[in-house]
């Protein structure tokens, strides 16, 4: 008898917010690195758009972007979609983009955003999972790029309750890829249990 292999479905993990400021805490000196993270952690791009941003995707007439424009060129599905940018974001890119320029590395509209530290090249995505491999084994854990962009999707759904904000926000093309935030937590879950039931 023929035994049929079952592929292991990891399921993605979810920072609380205690777990994202420590891993953030632990990048503090690592510039490019805090940077990477935090902007995941705040649009849910995937690894390789991430990768693949440009300083014209962020810096437009010498100011930082409101609205985040995830390219064609670099989205999974080969669709743009528009992201807000969060006041955070923004103030953390202005002393990124400074933080580049004190570096020497190239400030063209087509230059990577996040380049490698030696060879100034464009970060590649195997590089983004080795930045978290090594930043999430110092906190004694085991995160990944993609549980940045679970971490963003769960938060949005769990502040909006929208699951086609969420949906959007992410680039997926069916509601069917986004169902997987729709997870609840036990304390949401006991919030609402006493809402509808508590005296």
């Amino acid at each position: 008898m023929e035994k049929t292999k079952r592929r292991k479905i990891l399921q993605p993990r979810v920072l609380d917010e205690l777990q994202q400021q420590v891993l953030l805490d632990t990048l503090k000196n690592r510039e490019r690195d805090r940077m990477l993270v935090h902007f995941c952690l705040r649009t849910g791009l995937r690894n390789s758009e991430a990768c693949g941003m440009n300083i014209g995707d962020i810096v437009k007439f010498g100011n930082i972007v409101t609205t985040l424009e995830v390219r064609a060129a670099i989205a999974k599905n080969k669709v743009s979609r528009r992201i807000p940018l969060v006041n955070e974001v923004r103030d953390a890119f202005r002393d990124f983009i400074n933080w580049k320029m004190e570096r020497g590395e190239e400030d063209g509209i087509e230059s990577p955003l996040f380049c490698t530290l030696r060879t100034r090249n464009r970060l590649a995505p195997r590089d983004f999972q080795r930045i978290m491999e090594a930043a999430s084994n110092m906190l004694g854990l085991r995160f990944t790029p993609h549980d940045l962009r679970h971490t963003f999707g769960t938060e949005l759904y769990r502040a909006t309750n929208d699951l086609e904000s969420v949906r959007i926000a992410l680039g997926h093309s069916s509601l069917d890829a986004t169902l997987i935030y729709m997870h609840t937590s036990p304390d949401i879950l006991r919030q609402r249990f006493e809402t509808a039931f508590g005296e």
